[in-house]
């Protein structure tokens, strides 16, 4: 029985667009991941990202806050829809993320009201794929691996969490994942 659905932040309730800015892909490596690595694990400070990038795109490190800044737009219908699904289930979001961008913005947009748990890669020194941040994340909601259905934008994050025996959905669309969610929530009714 499903008792708590979890979240990733970008790519599912905000956009992750900032990829195309940096000439590569939200699942490929390079340059780009292992510094969007080094600061959701805690290893490097927001302000020393920010100038990294800056420098890796030759521009400065104001453009590449303001490209971060549109991603503070999130899906205010998956909003709505985590509203809803959080008076019947425990909700969390589990984001790679650095604590000191991302918690501001949780603030601003009140997520809090939404979510069980907040757990923000940064804050723990590890990230997704990693099997002990789900495994933290459960532990927090009090929930087994197999009473919970994780959505994240990335195949890596999908495919990890699935080992563990969680179920997962590939996140696309707010129609796909509501269709897809529905098949694990959905009650069985009883047969006469």
């Amino acid at each position: 029985m499903i008792k708590a659905i979890i979240f990733d932040y970008y790519g599912v309730l905000s956009s992750d667009k900032y990829w195309l800015y940096t000439g590569a892909n939200k699942n490929g490596m390079g340059r780009f991941h292992n510094l969007s690595d080094k600061v959701n694990i805690g290893a490097m400070t927001w302000v020393s990202f920010i100038d990294e990038v800056a420098q890796e795109l030759h521009q400065t490190p104001q453009t590449i806050k303001a490209m971060y800044a549109k991603e503070r737009i999130v899906d205010v219908k998956l909003l709505d829809c985590i509203k809803q699904l959080h008076a019947r289930y425990k909700t969390a979001l589990l984001t790679n993320a650095s604590y000191e961008y991302l918690e501001p913005v949780i603030a601003k947009l009140r997520l809090h009201k939404l979510f069980d748990e907040i757990v923000i890669s940064s804050r723990l020194g590890m990230i997704k794929p990693d099997p002990q941040i789900f495994e933290y994340t459960f532990n927090k909601l009090k929930v087994g691996l197999d009473e919970a259905v994780f959505i994240d934008d990335r195949t890596i994050n999908v495919d990890a969490a699935q080992r563990l025996g969680i179920k997962s959905i590939l996140y696309e669309s707010l129609a796909q994942m509501c269709r897809e969610l529905e098949g694990f929530t959905r009650v069985p009714r009883h047969q006469s």
